[in-house]
């Protein structure tokens, strides 16, 4: 697992050397520091891994509970595992997933996350089987947990721990292909509300929406495959949230985009059905407004006009040089 961990079924007692162990069923796992010539046999990589976004993201199973997760990374960013620690130990209300171990491999660029598989399906799993009113109570259960985080407040733009924002290319200008890796995450400036609209006034080319003194936190990618339920009941009437994941994009953003990112964002979609797809970004924007959160859907789409424009400039003007 990287350069400086490998994981093993074991047998008795815990290896000395061992920076976890947990059970997973009728097995024993150990999490143990790579030794300088290795005696291990590696298992098969690809039989276990689930997901995979090239050289930006990976899932893998670890037995039949177990899920290892591996990001790109950047100096200056946040462990995704600090981060469910830390909303987790403020905010015990919010269901997150049970983190194992997690750690940087600096050597690869890496962050490696295990954690607990959570239980119930994913919305977008679930969706077909829900009412329309299963779906609202979902949307307004995570309206009240994003009213929750909200309420922990920092003067800046920052994760829970302190650390850079990264990623989030609907809301900041990308950087030209030739000067950052495509596979890196761009880390963004610690932001306050008068560096932030200054600027978003520059690579727009207006105004932006009003930024508040203080910014309020936020999951910022509650779409489909991302919120965990489970139904039940006599007639499995009644539904409830057992798990948010991916908690990468958490951090304190401007209160304007709690209701915009889910509206805007193709992450939202639902990957589960053809017909309307978008409902899901519709409901739960819809309801996140009605709490109280503005969504200035035309000034984002005047401003990704804008930039899609200057970026169209900008090739035409590298292609004549």
């Amino acid at each position: 697992m990287g350069t400086l961990y490998f994981c093993e079924k074991i047998t008795g007692s815990a290896p000395t050397d061992a920076v976890v162990t947990w059970k997973d069923g009728d097995s024993t796992y150990a999490l143990r520091p790579q030794p300088e010539s290795s005696s291990h046999t590696p298992g098969d990589t690809e039989s276990t891994k689930f997901y995979d976004r090239g050289t930006s993201a990976a899932l893998w199973n670890i037995g039949d509970n177990v899920i290892c997760k591996v990001k790109s990374w950047a100096e200056g960013m946040e462990l995704e595992g600090d981060t469910i620690r830390e909303v987790q130990k403020r905010m015990p209300s919010i269901p997150v997933p049970e983190v194992i171990h997690s750690w940087l491999d600096q050597a690869w660029d890496r962050s490696f996350l295990l954690l607990r598989r959570v239980s119930g399906q994913s919305l977008d799993e679930a969706w077909t089987k829900l009412s329309t009113d299963q779906i609202v109570m979902i949307a307004e259960d995570l309206a009240n947990h994003t009213i929750t985080m909200t309420m922990s407040r920092s003067r800046q733009l920052e994760t829970i721990t302190g650390c850079h924002v990264s990623g989030e290319p609907g809301l900041f200008r990308q950087a030209p292909l030739n000067t950052w890796p495509s596979w890196k995450p761009e880390v963004r400036p610690f932001f306050t509300s008068e560096t932030l609209t200054s600027y978003l006034r520059e690579i727009n080319n207006e105004d932006p929406p009003h930024v508040d003194e203080e910014f309020g936190f936020y999951h910022a990618d509650m779409g489909p495959t991302n919120v965990f339920v489970s139904v039940f009941g006599p007639e499995k009437e009644d539904v409830r949230i057992t798990a948010i994941i991916d908690w990468e994009a958490a951090a304190y953003w401007p209160s304007w985009y709690i209701a915009l990112k889910p509206r805007v964002s193709p992450g939202f979609f639902l990957d589960s059905v053809q017909e309307e797809p978008w409902k899901w970004m519709q409901i739960f924007s819809d309801v996140l407004m009605a709490a109280g959160f503005d969504c200035p859907q035309e000034w984002y789409r005047r401003a990704r006009e804008y930039t899609d424009e200057q970026i169209e400039i900008e090739c035409e003007r590298d292609e004549s040089t």
